[in-house]
């Protein structure tokens, strides 16, 4: 949700792949492909294995080189989004990143040391969402409650494994509404 879409950026990877656009996301549902990606989130592989092991399930003429950096190179940064967080960190509201880990390339996007308090990231903690243990986790860091906290994320799936902690989950649909929603919340203007 601090990016552009994903879906977006996977579609025009397998465009410039000649593939079709929806390759990747087939790929990812299937078995072997839903055990890659659960592997490089949870930092189980490295980026070249990842590729290596990614390359043929795409097709026998991908060329595995610089898949991942590929694959984040559509996306761009959700700049008003990251600006609120960055205000709201400002008046004293603890944030905090929960990321699945998909590769270094994700994280160049986004300066997460000047916007976040922390970054919870699957692949260093070996679990990723919906895990229980991620959220947990994330709540220890911070050094709140579940009650205390709220958590965002552009997949219901994500929301359901926070709120089986107490965290009220809210779904991300679009830059503004999450802008408005994170100054309803925290009563303090997220935005300029």
């Amino acid at each position: 949700m601090l990016t552009s879409s994903v879906k977006v950026s996977f579609s025009s990877f397998c465009v410039s792949r000649q593939l079709p656009p929806s390759r990747l996301i087939e790929v990812f549902g299937t078995p072997a492909g839903a055990q890659l990606l659960g592997a490089i989130e949870r930092g189980e592989i490295d980026d070249a294995q990842f590729e290596r092991e990614l390359a043929p399930l795409l097709g026998p003429l991908v060329n595995p080189e610089g898949t991942l950096d590929a694959l984040a190179g559509g996306l761009e940064q959700s700049s008003g989004l990251l600006a609120s967080i960055g205000r709201l960190r400002g008046e004293g509201v603890k944030t905090l990143l929960v990321s699945n880990s998909f590769g270094r390339s994700w994280y160049r996007a986004v300066d997460i040391e000047s916007t976040f308090d922390a970054a919870i990231l699957s692949g260093q903690l070996g679990i990723r969402k919906p895990s229980r243990a991620i959220y947990r986790a994330a709540l220890e860091t911070g050094g709140v409650t579940a009650d205390e906290a709220i958590f965002i994320d552009d997949l219901e799936i994500n929301l359901e494994g926070a709120r089986r902690v107490g965290i009220a989950g809210y779904l991300h649909t679009d830059e503004d509404s999450t802008i408005r929603l994170l100054t309803e919340v925290f009563g303090v203007p997220a935005s300029r």
